[in-house]
């Protein structure tokens, strides 16, 4: 916290006692923080429980008659950092101090003379060797503390489960990766040629804005690696606690794998939907779809022409620049059966999106276990998504359905 004098309004607002103190916040100046914030966090947590949960993923070996920080407060300052963006250790031999962090955790003053009220980097370092590998010098001395990974991964799914009640129709289930950028010779990271930069790529899984799962494997690996394990074990939990339920599991092109989608195809109320990356053979079934969208546009432009000349002179027309604008896109939609050269073991419903303006043809196809019945072309998901990577090889195709759609798309 910075000293510092301001004008502000005299206005307070109380956010509930701390032992036999009042914690209030006002706009008088004096000393201020930037982790104000906390306190919502910290509220938040106590409604849902979450650093307690989380805590209970873990077994304290330590002496109680010994102990100064619980391990549901260590759990909780570590989470707190994390959340306000104290990524390092390091921060935490300043923020032991901190009147804010003491609020949220609900530790203002220690109870040793010789002990900070938060727990140090140290402290928080042995409580994150938890998942340290058997073996270590410093395993029997130091190392007091163990996890159950496979229970911090169940709490992450029970978190959204408990969050969407009552049950939903269905859900969707979102994988990807992202980057997190290395700056520095750290382990397994390799310069990745789609980010542009070294880094890590940790593969994500969410339901709406609940994170089910996240893995971190090297940036050079298929990046789809570890996605279906991580679905073997998230629906079986989603489906034991709804078994009713619809579950979408919904990638960009570099989860349209066999092994993803024939597991996925095995089980019951799971469909699935991924792009696929467009290739010669599926833009030759769909070249009369092309001709459909042509025309149509061109008979939209002739029209939008025809109004626009009378405003002109004779000795004038529109220009090309003057008319694109005026013509919306026309979108269209085709059905197919397709199936690779080698690398899928049976034929699936593809579905491609023809966008046709000014520029030419645009498609963007997707791999669906949906049938006709259940979602006609042009009906979402079939007509979202995604970045467009892969590299599956045209072996067959058969046009099944078209239906056009000759306005912008919301």
């Amino acid at each position: 916290m910075t000293p510092l004098k301001t004008e502000c309004n005299a206005e307070t607002y109380a956010f509930g006692k701390l032992d036999r103190r009042q914690v209030v916040a006002d706009f008088s100046g004096g000393p201020i923080t930037t982790d104000g914030g906390l306190i919502l966090i910290a509220q938040i947590d106590q409604q849902y429980q979450i650093s307690e949960r989380l805590a209970a993923c873990f077994e304290d070996q330590r002496d109680p008659a010994r102990v100064q920080h619980s391990l549901t407060n260590l759990v909780a300052q570590r989470l707190y950092g994390l959340v306000q963006g104290y990524e390092d250790l390091n921060d935490h031999d300043q923020l032991r101090q901190d009147p804010m962090f003491g609020i949220a955790i609900g530790k203002l003053d220690s109870e040793h003379e010789r002990c900070a009220p938060l727990a140090g980097k140290s402290t928080l370092n042995r409580l994150e060797q938890s998942m340290h590998v058997a073996g270590d010098l410093s395993e029997q001395r130091y190392i007091k503390y163990s996890v159950a990974p496979e229970e911090v991964e169940q709490l992450l799914v029970s978190v959204c489960i408990e969050q969407m009640e009552p049950q939903p129709k269905q859900i969707i289930l979102d994988l990807d990766v992202t980057d997190d950028p290395t700056h520095g010779g750290q382990e397994q990271a390799f310069f990745n040629g789609y980010y542009g930069h070294t880094c890590y790529a940790p593969l994500l899984i969410f339901c709406g804005r609940h994170l089910l799962a996240a893995k971190l494997p090297p940036s050079s690996v298929d990046p789809a690696a570890g996605a279906l394990e991580e679905l073997q074990r998230i629906v079986p939990q989603i489906s034991s606690h709804w078994p009713d339920v619809t579950i979408i599991v919904r990638g960009d092109s570099a989860y349209g794998r066999d092994d993803i989608m024939s597991w996925c195809e095995a089980q019951a109320n799971v469909e699935y939907v991924f792009a696929y990356a467009s290739n010669a053979r599926l833009r030759g079934f769909t070249w009369g779809l092309e001709q459909r969208a042509k025309a149509a546009y061109d008979q939209q432009r002739q029209a939008v022409e025809s109004k626009l000349n009378p405003l002109f002179s004779g000795e004038t027309e529109p220009l090309q620049a003057d008319i694109d604008p005026l013509v919306p896109p026309q979108l269209w939609y085709q059905s197919l059966d397709y199936r690779t050269l080698d690398s899928w073991s049976c034929s699936r419903r593809m579905g491609c999106k023809l966008t046709y303006d000014a520029t030419g043809a645009y498609r963007h196809f997707v791999v669906t276990a949906f049938a006709t019945q259940q979602l006609p072309p042009g009906k979402r998901p079939c007509s979202v998504l995604l970045s467009q990577r892969g590299d599956g090889k045209p072996h067959q195709g058969t046009s099944t359905r078209f239906v056009q759609r000759p306005h912008l798309d919301p």
